[in-house]
């Protein structure tokens, strides 16, 4: 009986420390995701709501915090926060917003976000932070990991 319980012990402790270690909230997120995203423009000579196909770039930064960046035209990046799991927080933070034509400068941004079943859902909502022409940029996203 002492032969196989020392036994059992030991294949358990075996098993309890060969485990992998499980994934960082932030490794969830990282990677490349192709998502349709929702814009809508305001506060600018010719305002515009319109929708595309756009990747989204993610890289964990520790890890509980991530950069979000749209390496298409706007050149948006913004980090964000994971808080109980899945959701995203991107406090407020002064970015850098290109818009060929449209508006170039910095933006104060703030938004939400998770991923539930490896789903990205992002929302934000960008606003002209020097208060010059009160330019104004919503999104919304959805999409999968490539």
């Amino acid at each position: 009986m002492k032969v196989k319980a020392i036994l059992l012990v030991g294949v358990g402790l075996f098993v309890a420390t060969c485990r992998p270690k499980g994934m960082t909230a932030a490794e969830r997120y990282e990677g490349s995701w192709d998502c349709q995203v929702s814009i809508t423009e305001t506060n600018i000579k010719n305002p515009r709501s319109f929708r595309k196909i756009s990747q989204v770039d993610i890289s964990a930064i520790d890890d509980n915090r991530v950069l979000i960046a749209f390496p298409d035209s706007s050149g948006l990046r913004m980090e964000a926060e994971i808080r109980m799991g899945s959701n995203l927080v991107i406090s407020r933070q002064k970015v850098y917003l290109y818009a060929t034509n449209r508006y170039n400068g910095e933006v104060n941004v703030i938004g939400q976000g998770s991923n539930m079943n490896n789903q990205l859902s992002i929302s934000y909502t960008a606003v002209d932070a020097n208060n010059e022409t009160g330019y104004s940029q919503s999104a919304q996203m959805s999409g999968t990991k490539r």
